[in-house]
C-alpha cells in the first residue's frame, strides 16, 4: 500500500535540490524591508481553517482533497545557512530565544534574530581561527540553550558538520561518538561535564579543543573568552593548536579557494551556458564579513545525529542540509497557512540533540520567524508555561497523559459540585464536537451551555498551559485515545506525527483541519514523501499490515562509517542496486546544483535533468516499524518488527500496542509484556505508586508509613492493577493478554539504563535485569528448563 503527497510543479518541492544562493545581505535588507513579513502570506487559491476563534472549529465544508500550500517568500532557501541569513534579515528585531539567566523564578530574557546572528558570526570566526573548516566535525554535549544554537549555525556556516550529544549520556558514549565522528572541537554546557571532558583534547580521537559555556571568563576553556578572542594573538584552546596557527591555515585555505574560484569563473565566462548572475553568486560579499559564511550545497552534510538505540552501539545518522530543509518545507506545505508564523512561540524542553526537537522545533520555528522560550528546569514547567504563554508545544505523549491523570486525580479529591461541573463540561464539549465533526449544526442551547461551562471549567485547564496554546505536535510513541479525546474536548489539539532520525525525522503528521485528520493515526505524508507498506519484498494490499518503508528527500545519506548497516536499511525498490551510502543522490544533486546555478530553472524542469530521478525516487528506507495505511492516506503504526515474537502455540505477538493500552490506565505508568517462545504472556508493571497509595489509603488499607514493598504485596492492590489491565485490554485477543504480572518498585529510566534518551524502553536491558522475575512467573518447571538451555 502506497501513500504519497506531491507538490507538483511548485518551486518549494524538493526531490533534487533546487539551488539558489541568497543575494548579498545588503540586497536582502531591501528585499525584506517589510517589518512584519509573516503577516503577508502571499497565498492564492488555497483553503485552510482559521484559528483566530476557538468557537469556529471545523465549521467550513470539507474539501475534496487535502490542500498543498505554497511557501512564503521568506522560506525560499535550500540549506540551513541560507535560512539563517534570510531569517536574520527578515525578522531581525523579533525575539528568537528566551532564557532565564538566574534561578527558575527569574524572568525570561529574550535574544533577537539580529543579536543571535551576530553571535553566530563571532562563533564562526572563532571556530575558523581554531582551524575548523569545510568537512570538519564539531561536537557538543549540552541541553537546550542559546549557545547550542549559536554553535550549530556557526558550524553549518563553515561547511562543517555538527554532532550533538546529551548531558545525561554516559562518558563512554561521548567517547565513542567523538571517536566515530572525528570531532575536532568539543563544546560542553556545564563545569561538571567540562571536568570530565577537558582531558579529551589531544587524547580522544581528533579532539583538539574543549570549551565550556558555564566557565567564567579568564578560566581555561571559557566559551566567553573564545568569542572575545577575535583580536587576540596566540590564544590557545585546552590542549589544542594556537589560534594564530589556525588563522594561518584558514587564510591559506581561503586564498587557495579564491584562486580556484577565479579560475572556475574565468572558465565559466567563456562558456555559452553561463548566466549573467553566475559571477556575483560565486563572489558572494567576500568583504562583508571577516569570515564570510560558506554556503553549502544541499547535498552536503549538516549533522551527524547518533541514535540512542534500544540495542547495540549508537549509529551516526548522516543528514544533509537538503534532508532537513525538505522536512521543514514538507511540513509547511500540508499545514494550514496561518498555523505557524512569526507571532507564534513555543516552550522548548524536548532536546535539540534529538532530531525531532532539532528539526521540527528549532529549525522549523526559526524558518518562520517564531520564538522559543528555553526551559532549563522541567520541574518548573508549569511556572514557565504561565510566563512564556506558548501557542505551540512540541512534546511526547507522556506529558499529556501525566497532565490528564493529574487533573482527574485532583477532581476526584474535590467537592461533589466541582466533580459534577467538570464531568458536565467535558460531556457538553464532547457533544458539541461530535456535531461539528458530523457537519451538523450546533443548537443554540448546546452552544450556550458549552460557552458557560468552558469559561467556568475548561478554560482553567487551558490556563495551566499559558492560556494561548492552540496545538501541540507530539511524537515518539502513540498517544492514548482517551488522552487525545480529553484534550480535544478542552480545545487543545494534539497533532500526532511519525518519523525517525533516519528520515530527518518527519514522515507523516496530522493537521488541525477536521476533514484531513484521523485521531489515533500519525497523519498524512509530508510533501514529496512516499510511504509503502511492504513485507517480504512485496507491497501489501490496501489496509493490510507490513513494514513501513519511506522514500523522499528526507531519507538520510546513510550511517557514518557503517556501509553494511546502511545497505541493510536502504534499498532500491526496483532491485537495481543497494543504496548503501546515498552516493548516487549526492552525485545527482551536485549535477542538478551545477546546472541550476548556470541557468536557474523551476523545480519541475530540474526533475527532467536526466532519467536518474527515478533512481532517487525508488530509494527506500526500511523503518523496522509495522503499520498500515487507512483509506490510502493515514498511517497507523502498529508495532516494531524486532519486538514481534512467537508464543509456543505459534501465535505472533507485537507487545507495543498491548503495553500502550495497559499504560492508558491512570494507575499504570510503565509496562513490559514478555512471552517469546513461552506458553503465554506475562508482564512487568510499574504503577503510579502515589495514586495507588492514595487509593489504598481511601480504602483504609494503607497509611503514609506504608512502604512500597508492603503496598506491592497487598492483594487489594494486585486486584486493583489486575482489574485495570483487564479493562484496558478489552478487545485484544485472549492469547495477547498477560496471564500474570509482577509489580515493580522502580520504573524504567535513563538513569538505570532502561530507557533511551527519547524515553523508549530498552527491552533487552529490562528483560535481562528482570530475567529471574520473568521466569518465576512461568513456574519452577519452565524456569528450570530455561536455566538448562542457558547452561547448554
Amino acid at each position: 500500500m502506497q501513500a504519497t503527497l506531491r507538490l507538483g510543479g511548485s518551486s518549494v518541492a524538493r526531490g533534487l535540490p533546487r539551488r539558489s544562493r541568497p543575494p548579498s545581505l545588503a540586497a536582502l535588507s531591501s528585499a525584506w524591508a517589510d517589518p512584519t513579513p509573516c503577516s503577508h502570506n502571499g497565498f492564492a487559491g488555497t483553503s485552510a481553517v482559521t484559528f483566530g476563534s476557538r468557537h469556529h472549529l471545523g465549521s467550513k465544508a470539507p474539501a475534496a482533497s487535502p490542500p498543498v500550500h505554497a511557501t512564503p517568500h521568506y522560506m525560499d532557501y535550500d540549506t540551513l545557512v541560507d535560512m539563517h541569513l534570510i531569517t536574520r534579515q527578515s525578522f531581525g528585531n523579533r525575539p528568537l530565544f528566551g532564557t532565564q539567566k538566574g534561578d527558575k523564578d527569574s524572568p525570561f530574557e529574550w535574544l533577537t534574530y539580529k543579536e543571535f546572528g551576530k553571535q553566530v558570526d563571532r562563533c564562526r570566526a572563532a571556530l575558523a581561527r581554531l582551524g575548523i573548516t569545510h568537512g570538519d566535525t564539531v561536537g557538543i554535549i549540552s541541553n537546550n540553550r542559546e549557545e547550542w544554537a549559536v554553535c550549530a549555525y556557526a558550524t553549518y556556516s563553515l561547511g562543517a558538520v555538527f554532532v550533538p550529544m546529551y548531558e545525561e549520556q554516559r562518558p563512554q558514549d561521548w567517547r565513542y561518538i567523538l571517536e566515530d565522528s572525528g570531532a575536532k572541537c568539543l563544546f560542553v554546557a556545564t563545569k561538571g561535564i567540562y571536568s570530565e571532558t577537558f582531558h579529551f583534547a589531544g587524547v580522544q580521537g581528533n579532539v583538539q579543543n574543549v570549551f565550556c559555556f558555564d566557565q567564567p571568563a579568564g578560566q581555561p576553556g571559557s566559551f566567553k573568552d573564545l568569542l572575545d578572542s577575535s583580536a587576540g594573538e596566540g590564544a590557545v584552546g585546552r590542549g589544542g593548536k594556537t589560534i594564530e596557527k589556525g588563522r594561518t591555515e584558514l587564510h591559506a585555505h581561503r586564498n587557495a579557494a579564491f584562486r580556484l574560484m577565479v579560475e572556475q569563473v574565468g572558465s565559466l565566462l567563456r562558456s555559452p551556458f553561463v548566466a549573467a548572475a553566475a559571477v556575483p553568486l560565486a563572489l558572494r560579499d567576500l568583504e562583508e564579513e571577516k569570515v564570510p559564511a560558506y554556503i553549502p550545497d544541499p547535498s552536503e552534510l549538516a549533522t551527524l545525529i547518533y541514535t540512542s538505540g534500544t540495542t547495540g552501539k549508537p549509529k551516526g545518522v548522516m543528514l544533509s542540509h537538503g534532508n532537513i530543509i525538505s522536512n521543514i518545507v514538507g511540513i509547511r506545505a500540508i499545514l494550514p497557512e496561518d498555523l505557524v508564523s512569526c507571532h507564534d512561540r513555543s516552550l522548548s524542553f524536548l532536546p535539540w540533540a534529538h532530531c525531532y526537537g532539532q528539526t521540527a522545533e528549532l529549525h522549523a520555528l526559526m524558518a518562520h520567524g517564531a520564538s522559543m522560550g528555553i526551559s532549563r528546569d522541567v520541574t518548573a514547567l508549569l511556572e514557565q508555561l504561565a510566563e512564556v504563554k506558548p501557542t505551540l508545544l512540541y512534546a511526547v505523549p507522556q506529558l499529556f497523559k501525566r497532565v490528564c491523570d493529574a487533573i482527574h486525580a485532583k477532581v476526584a479529591e474535590s467537592s461533589p459540585t466541582k466533580q459534577y461541573l467538570f464531568k458536565r463540561a467535558l460531556q457538553t464539549a464532547h457533544r458539541r464536537r461530535k456535531h461539528i465533526e458530523a457537519g451538523e449544526p450546533v443548537g443554540a442551547a448546546l452552544e450556550l451551555q458549552h460557552r458557560l461551562l468552558d469559561q467556568a471549567v475548561l478554560s482553567k485547564i487551558r490556563d495551566r498551559f499559558g492560556g494561548n496554546l492552540k496545538v501541540s505536535f507530539v511524537g515518539g510513541a502513540a498517544t492514548n485515545m482517551e488522552v487525545l479525546n480529553f484534550f480535544e474536548n478542552i480545545d487543545i489539539k494534539i497533532l500526532e506525527g511519525y518519523g525517525l532520525t533516519e528520515t530527518s525525522p518527519m514522515v507523516t503528521v496530522n493537521t488541525p483541519e477536521q476533514e484531513f485528520r484521523r485521531l489515533g493515526s500519525t497523519g498524512r505524508c509530508l510533501a514529496d514523501v512516499t510511504v509503502k507498506i511492504m513485507m517480504g519484498g512485496e507491497e501489501m494490499p490496501a489496509g493490510e499490515e507490513g513494514e513501513v518503508c519511506v522514500s523522499g528527500p528526507n531519507v538520510m545519506q546513510g550511517y557514518n562509517n557503517l556501509p553494511e548497516a546502511s545497505a541493510e536499511v536502504l534499498f532500491d525498490l526496483d532491485g537495481q542496486r543497494q543504496a548503501g551510502t546515498g552516493f548516487e543522490t549526492v552525485i545527482l544533486a551536485t549535477v542538478s546544483t551545477f546546472f541550476s546555478r548556470l541557468c536557474p530553472v523551476s523545480y519541475a524542469q530540474t526533475r527532467l535533468i536526466g532519467t536518474a530521478w527515478k533512481t532517487i525516487e525508488s530509494r527506500y528506507f526500511r523503518t523496522g516499524d509495522l503499520g498500515r495505511m487507512e483509506d490510502g492516506t493515514y498511517l497507523r503504526i502498529t508495532g516494531r518488527i524486532k519486538e514481534q515474537y512467537k508464543l509456543e502455540n505459534g501465535k505472533y505477538v507485537v507487545p507495543g500496542p498491548i503495553e500502550a493500552a495497559m499504560t492508558s490506565s491512570t494507575y499504570i505508568t510503565q509496562a513490559l509484556v514478555f512471552g517469546d517462545n513461552r506458553p503465554f504472556n506475562v508482564a512487568l508493571v510499574f504503577p503510579d505508586w502515589n495514586l495507588v497509595r492514595s487509593w489504598a489509603e481511601s480504602k483504609g488499607r494503607a497509611s503514609e508509613g506504608t512502604s512500597l514493598e508492603e503496598l506491592a504485596s497487598m492483594d487489594v492492590v494486585k486486584n486493583l492493577i489486575a482489574g485495570e489491565i483487564a479493562l484496558s485490554l478489552d478487545g485484544f485477543k485472549k492469547y495477547e493478554m498477560p496471564r500474570t504480572f509482577e509489580l515493580l518498585e522502580e520504573g524504567f529510566t535513563k538513569e538505570n539504563n532502561m530507557q533511551t534518551q527519547k524515553l523508549s524502553t530498552k527491552r533487552h536491558v529490562v528483560i535481562k535485569h528482570y530475567h529471574d522475575t520473568l521466569m518465576h512467573m512461568y513456574g519452577d518447571r519452565v524456569h528450570q528448563n530455561h536455566l538448562q538451555e542457558q547452561a547448554a
